[in-house]
């Protein structure tokens, strides 16, 4: 099942790894946790797309979880590649992303349910470097699962957390 604002060409380019598509822009198209679900299929061996933007699609709990389920799919095979081992042997400093590196889940409706599948994921994921989840609903249990996954993640640079629910930054800087 394609949903009808999911081009299905894309999908297949995307799930062939065109080495053309490195950045998309899926905001404000209704994906709903079945449209996101679809496209983190179609990603799942994707090693070119490094920015992903799915702001405003009324994404919730099971689209969360999907995205998360990429993450920690990207985050575990990508740390194990033999190129990026044989790499990183060789010295070598110029490394090429292999999945995601910048998420926009902006305007969603993630809350704490959400979020806390897509941080779990971040303790395992070492290639997200930017994750924008400003207006998701987020209260003191969301941030609090981020605040911990952080802890592990040493890759994530920029966390932009603008207009949520939680009344303190306080997990973050505990």
């Amino acid at each position: 099942y394609t949903p009808a604002n999911l081009n299905q060409n894309l999908l297949h380019r995307l799930q062939n790894n065109d080495t053309t598509l490195i950045r998309i822009i899926f905001s404000s198209r209704n994906l709903g946790d079945t449209g996101v679900t679809t496209l983190m299929h179609a990603l799942e061996d994707n090693t070119h797309l490094s920015a992903l933007d799915l702001s405003s699609n009324r994404i919730e709990t099971a689209g969360a979880l999907s995205i998360a389920s990429l993450l920690m799919y990207q985050g575990r095979s990508n740390c194990c590649d033999s190129n990026i081992m044989n790499a990183i042997t060789n010295n070598a400093t110029n490394i090429t992303s292999r999945g995601i590196r910048t998420l926009i889940l902006g305007d969603n409706n993630l809350h704490d349910d959400g979020v806390n599948a897509i941080a779990y994921a971040l303790e395992t994921n070492q290639l997200l470097e930017s994750l924008m989840l400003d207006d998701n609903c987020i209260g003191a249990r969301g941030l609090t699962a981020l605040a911990n996954s952080l802890r592990k993640n040493y890759k994530l640079e920029r966390l932009h957390l603008k207009h949520n629910s939680f009344q303190s930054l306080a997990p973050l800087i505990t």
